[in-house]
């Protein structure tokens, strides 16, 4: 079963930056030469999963559902309007 493992940016020539947290991911971005003028908006910043695939905030909760996977906060705050974020992982 696929299930997420970790937030990433995708830069605009596909390559795929991982971190802890989406701002970890930019963080590191910025010190590779290349990228230190490019910032990620949300079209860009999704989830590796452990099939080793990019995905988008939609497809990743999708995935954690499906999985049975919950969110760890609770109430409205999980899976905010459908999406995944770093909050709901850990």
């Amino acid at each position: 079963m696929e299930i997420v493992i970790c937030a990433a940016i995708r830069m605009s020539d596909g390559y795929i930056v991982r971190g802890h947290r989406h701002a970890d991911a930019m963080r590191t971005a910025s010190q590779i030469p290349r990228y230190r003028n490019e910032r990620p908006y949300s079209g860009d910043q999704g989830f590796v999963t452990s099939l080793n695939r990019f995905v988008g905030r939609v497809d990743a909760c999708k995935l954690q559902k499906a999985a049975g996977i919950k969110s760890v906060l609770e109430g409205v705050e999980a899976y905010l309007h459908g999406e995944l974020y770093s909050e709901d992982l850990y």
